[in-house]
C-alpha cells in the first residue's frame, strides 16, 4: 500500500470507531488524513472497499504469522496440542494490536461496529481475509480432536473467535477487572490466561461432544 491509502485507512480506523460505518463521513475520513475528497474513491473505490481494505491491512501481516507458525508446529509434531493450536490463533493477534502501542483499539471498535451495521462485511470477510486461516486451523483441530463432529468442530473455531474478539474490544478494562494486577500493555499475562482459559474449554467440549466409536454407545 502507499503512504496515502495507509493514511486514509489510519483515520477511517478512528472514524468508523467513533461514528461507526455509516455515521463516518467521506469528508470527516479525508480531512483527518489530509487528502481531497476524491481521494478515497480514487484510491478505494468506495468507503465500504475502504472498511475491507482497512480489515485487510491489519489482519494480513497477523494471518501470515499464524499460518507460519502453524506450519513450523505442524512440522515439530503432528498433531499439535489443543493449547499450541489455541496459542497460535490468539497470540500473533493480541501481540499486533497491544505490543505495536494501538491501546485505542480502533480497529477492533471499528470493525464490531461495522459488523453489527452491515451484515455483507462478515460474508467478505470470512470468504476472502480469513478463509485460509479458518480452513487451516480447522484441519489441525480436526487431527487432533478426531473423534470430535465436524459440527462440533465448528464449534470451537466460533468460540475461539468470539472470545478473542470480545477480550480486544474490552482489553482497556483489564486493570479494573483485574485490580490493577494486569496493565493493557501487559501482552504476556494476559495473553497466557486467555489461552489457558479457551483450550480448557474445547478440552471440555471435546470430551463432552465426542462421536461415539463404532459399537460403542455414548452414555
Amino acid at each position: 500500500m502507499t503512504e496515502i491509502q495507509i493514511r486514509i485507512i489510519e483515520a477511517a480506523e478512528k472514524a468508523f470507531a467513533q461514528s461507526g460505518f455509516a455515521g463516518a463521513s467521506v469528508r470527516e475520513i479525508t480531512a483527518a488524513a489530509g487528502v481531497n475528497v476524491a481521494a478515497i474513491n480514487y484510491h478505494f473505490g468506495s468507503k465500504e472497499e475502504l472498511f475491507l481494505n482497512m480489515i485487510r491491512y491489519r489482519l494480513k501481516p497477523i494471518n501470515e504469522r499464524r499460518i507460519r507458525m502453524l506450519n513450523a508446529a505442524e512440522k515439530a509434531k503432528k498433531p499439535i496440542p489443543i493449547q499450541q493450536i489455541v496459542d497460535i490463533m490468539i497470540r500473533p493477534l493480541i501481540e499486533g494490536f497491544i505490543a505495536n502501542g494501538d491501546h485505542e483499539f480502533s480497529f477492533m471498535r471499528a470493525v464490531g461496529r461495522g459488523f453489527s451495521e452491515e451484515t455483507k462485511f462478515h460474508q467478505i470477510l470470512f470468504k476472502d481475509v480469513l478463509a485460509e486461516v479458518i480452513s487451516r486451523f480447522r484441519q489441525a483441530l480436526a487431527l487432533t480432536l478426531p473423534d470430535l463432529p465436524p459440527s462440533e468442530l465448528g464449534f470451537c473455531y466460533h468460540f475461539i473467535s468470539c472470545m478473542i474478539s470480545g477480550v480486544m474490544s474490552q482489553h482497556p478494562q483489564i486493570a479494573v477487572m483485574t485490580n490493577g494486577a494486569v496493565k493493557p500493555s501487559d501482552v504476556d499475562p494476559m495473553t497466557d490466561r486467555l489461552v489457558d482459559f479457551v483450550a480448557a474449554g474445547i478440552t471440555s467440549l471435546a470430551s463432552n461432544n465426542a462421536a461415539p466409536k463404532k459399537g460403542v454407545s455414548k452414555s
